[in-house]
């Protein structure tokens, strides 16, 4: 399958390209790459492009990078934006301070082979928090929310996704209308989890 990675950035200059790098090092072979700049006031769009053109003109681009804008402020508004452009079997979430391991795609693609899978997601670790508090937040994020997804699908009411780490078949979103460009940030985890849950199931993977 292939994987469309969406990367909303809004003023995310001094990331962006850190988490291109991280991306592009992927060890699954077939997904392209698509920046939102999101109404940007710094840099952000030149970063990206930039990047982009470095690595086409040098010929080591093997893997397609699209850098668009989004000027309706929302993460929800930029997923969308890069979703009407995505051609993937899957869309991936991932923030642009986000520097996922090199067999990320790996791992979400094993989950999907259970073709009843409509959404995947797993925890953050954050690798620039203080060491207590990365302890705690993982240990939460690993052990309370995969019980907690297998709960809220059995009572019918929702499920568990953590926005810049988490994936999507397609089909399931075009079905279901697509990310909600009315939330602009909070909520849109519980908002795309409760709608996609009803039809078909989503996996919280602790690793």
């Amino acid at each position: 399958m292939k994987f469309s990675v969406i990367i909303p950035a809004h003023n995310e200059e001094h990331y962006i390209g850190k988490a291109l790098q991280a991306i592009l090092a992927q060890d699954y072979p077939d997904f392209e790459v698509i920046v939102v700049d999101n109404n940007s006031t710094d840099k952000t769009y030149e970063v990206a492009n930039d990047f982009a053109e470095k690595l086409q003109s040098s010929g080591k681009l093997n893997v397609p990078i699209i850098v668009i804008k989004e000027s309706q402020i929302g993460t929800m508004a930029a997923w969308e934006r890069g979703r009407s452009v995505a051609k993937g079997d899957v869309i991936a979430r991932l923030d642009a301070d986000c520097l996922p391991d090199r067999d990320w795609l790996v791992k979400a693609a094993k989950l999907f082979t259970n073709e009843k899978v409509v959404a995947v997601s797993g925890p953050y670790d954050f690798y620039d928090a203080g060491r207590a508090f990365r302890v705690i937040s993982d240990s939460h994020q690993r052990y309370l929310y995969s019980p907690a997804n297998i709960i809220l699908q059995l009572l019918h009411i929702g499920a568990m996704t953590i926005g810049g780490n988490s994936m999507f078949r397609a089909v399931a979103l075009e079905e279901i209308g697509g990310f909600d460009k009315t939330i602009t940030f909070y909520g849109d985890d519980i908002n795309i989890a409760r709608r996609i849950a009803k039809i078909g199931k989503v996996v919280f993977n602790r690793d």
